[in-house]
């Protein structure tokens, strides 16, 4: 990751983080998204790379985590999905949700976020109806959401003007990293003798404690939209930064 010209990023990073797909690999069992997993702590922190000597300043990055807190109609949403799938894979050989599948598989719904190929292994749709080749859990509260407008315009004063599935969970995230410290007077002459030595990590850390949040399927999306501006004359190459992502889970639930 590197920082932007201006602090507003043209080319924003998002990572999408499964924690089903990590604890399956950690715990050697498969790990439904069909489930709520509780998240008690979060750290978000950055790490050099060493690919050239570049790293010779530092930088902030800036954005939102987001993930699906389990609601009734989220939930509702997803089993609707489920539904579907084991009766469209009925007369359907090698559907993973039908009888007339001949290969080892397990039944479960996998979902990307938005879009397709975002998560390994996503649920093929048996329909063409649907944008996109996989489940999503974007389009299916959508779709969900437009079997319930009835249900919304039944209230004049609704304040869920967004829809019965809402939106996200968002989580503010600032982290940021620094190697060195550059006066000015470096362009002008005898840079070296002005750079301070001041190695200093500020990550994102959370811990809720014996509250944790619920995170609905597992799915956790982070968006960083923007940074500190680059260095310009004091740094000839951009800094260049790893993410490193920390999530506790202290349990789950199945639905």
């Amino acid at each position: 990751m590197t920082g932007d010209n201006d602090g507003v990023m043209s080319n924003p990073i998002k990572v999408r983080i499964d924690l089903t797909q990590a604890l399956s690999q950690r715990l050697g069992r498969q790990m439904s998204m069909m489930s709520v997993y509780k998240v008690n702590y979060i750290k978000l922190a950055l790490r050099n790379i060493d690919d050239t000597n570049d790293n010779d300043a530092g930088m902030l990055f800036q954005g939102k985590l987001h993930h699906w807190s389990p609601s009734k109609h989220r939930i509702n949403a997803m089993k609707l999905a489920r539904q579907i799938e084991n009766a469209q894979g009925e007369d359907l050989v090698g559907d993973v949700f039908g009888p007339l599948d001949n290969n080892t598989t397990y039944k479960g719904m996998r979902f990307n976020w938005d879009n397709d190929n975002q998560t390994f292994l996503a649920t093929t749709e048996n329909f063409s109806v649907l944008s996109g080749q996989q489940w999503d859990l974007h389009e299916l509260f959508n779709i969900y959401e437009a079997s319930q407008l009835v249900d919304e315009n039944t209230y004049s004063n609704a304040l869920w003007t967004s829809g019965r599935c809402g939106y996200p969970n968002q989580i503010g995230v600032d982290i940021s990293m620094s190697n060195m410290i550059s006066t000015e007077r470096a362009i002008f002459g005898d840079e070296a003798s002005f750079d301070i030595f001041d190695p200093k990590s500020s990550p994102f850390e959370i811990h809720f404690g014996d509250a944790p949040i619920e995170v609905l399927g597992g799915l956790m999306v982070l968006d960083l939209t923007h940074s500190a501006v680059d260095n310009g004359d004091l740094t000839t190459v951009d800094d260049e930064f790893n993410l490193e992502v920390t999530i506790g889970v202290t349990g789950w639930s199945d639905f």
